[in-house]
């Protein structure tokens, strides 16, 4: 699932990232639990925190104390991971792609997620 040449946490940040990118979580709703994500990707709480804290540096999430994280920013990702994550959890939804960023269907994607084009 993950590549191994980074530090597992930012591997795990990269993936919530991907996954705020691709609608699965949206802006303004809550992140699941701590040991919800720990249970989920097979890894360590203190991975799982550290990749939250990178988050929440970057203000993509607001922690509180006792309370489960909320998306508050969409982080910046490139064009070619949005398609290859939507693709891959949009599951009998999807609607295609070349791999390479911008597909058949692009217009429709940026719709979907949300982006503004100029």
């Amino acid at each position: 699932m993950f590549k191994a040449e980074q530090p597992l946490y930012v591997r795990v940040k990269e993936l919530l990232c991907e996954r705020i990118v691709s609608g699965i979580y949206p802006l303004n709703s809550f992140l699941p639990s701590e040991r919800k994500l720990e249970q989920e990707l097979g890894v360590s709480r203190v991975s799982v925190r550290e990749a939250l804290r990178n988050l929440q540096r970057q203000e993509i999430i607001e922690k509180n104390t006792g309370k489960r994280s909320i998306i508050r920013k969409m982080p910046l990702m490139k064009s070619r991971n949005i398609d290859k994550v939507s693709e891959r959890f949009l599951g009998k939804s999807k609607i295609g792609t070349t791999g390479r960023g911008i597909g058949p269907a692009y217009a429709d994607k940026i719709n979907r997620i949300g982006i503004r084009v100029q």
